[in-house]
């Protein structure tokens, strides 16, 4: 009787190791008062991997199951602790024997990072060096070299947008920092003047929270400000006369003799043998090689002239030097915030009295073709008609970077929201997620039901057809993404009855990695019918709260410059129903598939199933 559940006991067995090791990380960390980094690990192996964190000799693994090809984890850990990276085994304990012996290490450093494990179990860190490299190699080629003051400009720019990336972290901790100090009970216990609930617990989470940000000053702008203009004038006058350039293009963009072997994989190999003194293969360096060559579609862009290997090393070591003080700030932030986003997100959702918020908040228009030509505004669908077009009135909630929040007043109308529920309900079944290899895993995570409905583009009266249609041309117009409804998921619709919810979760990666094939890039929301209290949406780590209300639909992207995923901003979370029910149709639309290769071949984040 018991053999058939052997399994199960040994995968329960694995659950409690792994909460056992997130306990042991966290009072060793007290003890030696060390600093909370989150980090990503990808897999790129070509096989099943464990990751193992090396706690004074026991090795615990961080995940439940074994990490498959091509898919991606997030783990919180500390600064200087150790983890063992080696291929799964059916025998855990064989698999640990072996791991002590052969594993791959690494220790975590003090930013956040993408640690990727590629052939071999050769690994490559994704980290502020990695990224000033990158930004090199970019501006020298946007450039055609050292062009000034174009070179100066494009380097500029780069370190101006982690600036601003640091900043904003601290404009949202202190957002939510203040607005949970307002969630403290009054000395009765009851909530404070404009509020509409209390928790006794606001004060200890601030405190904990605050712990994490002893370098950094919340409450003075300037003091994450760095001397660009300098920097980059000292830096490249260094660079030009330390490093000067051996490749050069002719009149006609013709390559000089002297210019082989200094490909950006060239430029990427020395850099990190350089960082990380191991020898270089593929992994990141020829991720970002396709980068360099690839469009977020998945259409091959024109090949990029190489860069000279010296300079754009050299412009790389000194940024990456200035860049690193604001990104260890930004990791404090980041993890700070994460302390309070919990807490902060449970009394937002029970009080009643907010409405829509974000801290870019700015009003627009979208116009588009008029689906309903004749009909005017017989069809309650935007705000009005002119010319042949549909206005409809746009809120914008966030715009950082990549990482955008939108709201659409009257998206959908109330005959089609009607007719898509009518269309769903008969189909109703709980609603799942991808978990750790298992894409239709039932959890308490989301407490739903959901039923698919597939557009048929062939057809001009399909209903989800129409809509479909609309929220691409929303998406292209508001992105660089050049989306195309071939390969695309289907909708999804989902009820929510009273105290179903879903918990803070992204739609895809949110690490700040470079976008894979086939990952998903952007979200539109579509709220068919709303509860009669409960049932907002919060985004969790950007300060944004929407109310809905009934037609409107909150569409967001997580895609930003260079096809990097924006970091945490769009983690999000539907509030729990508290009385009525609620409705809502979602479509989730990814970069690079096709008829050919349909978004069923990939999880959400891209990795090939």
């Amino acid at each position: 009787i018991l053999a058939p559940m052997a399994p199960t006991w040994r995968r329960w067995g694995v659950v409690w190791a792994v909460w056992a090791s997130a306990a042991l990380q966290l009072l060793c960390a007290l003890c030696h008062g060390e600093e909370g980094v989150n980090f990503s690990l990808r897999n790129l192996s070509g096989e099943r991997i464990r990751v193992y964190w090396d706690g004074n000799g026991q090795l615990v693994p961080q995940t439940q199951l074994p990490i498959r090809n091509s898919s991606s984890v997030g783990i919180n850990s500390f600064r200087g602790h150790r983890f063992l990276v080696w291929y799964a085994r059916e025998d855990e304990e064989a698999g640990k024997a072996e791991a002590r012996e052969h594993g791959v290490s690494f220790v975590v450093g003090d930013t956040n990072e993408v640690i990727e494990v590629g052939m071999g179990l050769d690994l490559h860190h994704d980290n502020v060096a990695y990224q000033a490299l990158e930004a090199a190699i970019r501006s020298l080629r946007t450039c055609g070299g050292d062009k000034q003051p174009c070179l100066q400009n494009s380097l500029k720019e780069w370190l101006r947008e982690t600036q601003a990336m640091v900043n904003f972290e601290r404009i949202v901790y202190t957002k939510l920092r203040g607005e949970l100090e307002e969630y403290q009970c009054t000395a009765d216990g009851q909530p404070r003047p404009g509020r509409g609930t209390c928790t006794p617990e606001a004060s200890e989470t601030i405190r904990t929270a605050d712990q994490e940000l002893y370098d950094v000053n919340i409450h003075d702008p300037d003091s994450t400000l760095m001397p660009i203009e300098d920097t980059i004038r000292s830096t490249v006058d260094h660079c030009r006369a330390t490093a000067p350039q051996t490749c050069q293009q002719d009149a006609v963009g013709s390559q000089a003799p002297d210019c082989g072997g200094s490909s950006e994989s060239t430029v990427l190999a020395n850099a990190e043998e350089a960082s990380q003194g191991s020898p270089s293969s593929k992994g990141l360096l020829g991720f970002f090689s396709q980068f360099l060559t690839t469009k977020a579609s998945g259409t091959p862009a024109a090949v990029e002239p190489p860069v000279d290997t010296a300079y754009a090393e050299c412009l790389a070591r000194y940024l990456g030097d200035t860049v690193a003080g604001a990104q260890r700030q930004a990791t404090r932030l980041r993890v700070a915030k994460s302390k309070l986003s919990e807490r902060h997100r449970n009394q937002t959702c029970l009080d009643s009295s907010l409405g829509t918020s974000g801290p870019d908040m700015k009003h627009l228009q979208w116009r588009a073709r008029d689906e309903y030509p004749g009909r005017g505004m017989e069809i309650e669908l935007g705000s009005g008609v002119e010319g042949g077009e549909r206005i409809f009135e746009v809120t914008q909630l966030l715009q950082r970077n990549g990482a955008q929040v939108l709201v659409v007043d009257k998206f959908v109308s109330p005959e089609e929201s009607a007719e898509l529920m009518r269309e769903a309900e008969p189909r109703l079944r709980t609603a799942t997620v991808n978990e750790e290899g298992d894409n239709q895993a039932v959890s308490n995570y989301r407490r739903s039901q959901a039923a698919n409905i597939i557009p048929k583009y062939n057809s001009e009266q399909d209903l989800a057809a129409r809509v479909s249609r609309r929220v691409f041309a929303f998406t292209n117009a508001h992105t660089n993404y050049s989306l195309e409804v071939a390969g695309q998921e289907p909708f999804s619709v989902i009820q929510y009855l009273p105290g179903q919810e879903y918990r803070p979760h992204c739609d895809g990666s949110c690490d700040g990695s470079h976008h894979l094939h086939a990952g998903r890039v952007a979200t539109m929301l579509m709220y068919l019918k709303v509860a009669d209290e409960g049932g907002a949406t919060t985004f969790t780590k950007s300060g944004v709260l929407i109310t809905p209300r009934a037609n409107q639909a909150v569409f967001f992207s997580y895609m930003g410059p260079h096809a990097r995923m924006d970091t945490e901003l769009t983690e999000h979370s539907g509030c729990p129903v508290q009385d009525g029910s609620k409705w809502v149709m979602t479509e989730w639309m990814r970069a690079g598939v096709s008829d050919q290769d349909p978004w069923s071949k990939f999880d959400p984040i891209g990795s090939r199933l």
